[in-house]
């Protein structure tokens, strides 16, 4: 479980959409903090589903890179869930040194242990500024949280 959250979150840290729809089961579901669904898995198919996935976590992003700290994980193993609520500091491409977006974010996880893959997540902001963004959509597209210029 914690291997699996660890690898979801290390995966849209590094902005490698690959890596992303290689974490999470075929019919995973991302749901941004506003609701709505951010990234889909069974959109993707074929042989190249992972780029298709790479592409469009590149695309929602816009160029965005976040940058996670402060996690605060709440595994439970045979539950199927893990919480991690953790800071999320969200950088324009041309933002330079200072986040444009600061925010804290409690992402629960649905998790097929017996898979070690990530079956839904769902975000929900619980802070702002010293804290973390309203999830990989809503941080891209200027969502909730402390806005230092466009998000």
């Amino acid at each position: 479980m914690e291997a699996t959250l660890k690898e979801y979150f290390a995966a849209l840290e590094a902005g490698d959409g690959a890596r992303v729809y290689n974490v999470c089961a075929p019919d995973a579901k991302l749901f941004d903090s506003e609701g709505n669904v951010f990234l889909d898995m069974a959109s993707f198919t074929g042989d190249d589903a992972a780029a298709q996935c790479g592409a469009a976590l590149t695309e929602k992003m816009g160029g965005m890179k976040l940058k996670y700290s402060d996690a605060e994980v709440e595994a439970k193993p045979g539950s199927g869930e893990g919480i991690e609520t953790h800071t999320v500091s969200v950088y324009s491409p041309v933002g330079g040194e200072e986040p444009v977006a600061v925010v804290r974010v409690r992402v629960v996880v649905a998790v097929d242990e017996s898979a070690g893959k990530v079956k839904q997540t769902t975000e929900e902001v619980v802070g702002d500024g010293g804290a973390g963004a309203g999830g990989p959509g809503a941080a891209a597209a200027g969502g909730e949280g402390e806005s230092k210029g466009q998000a």
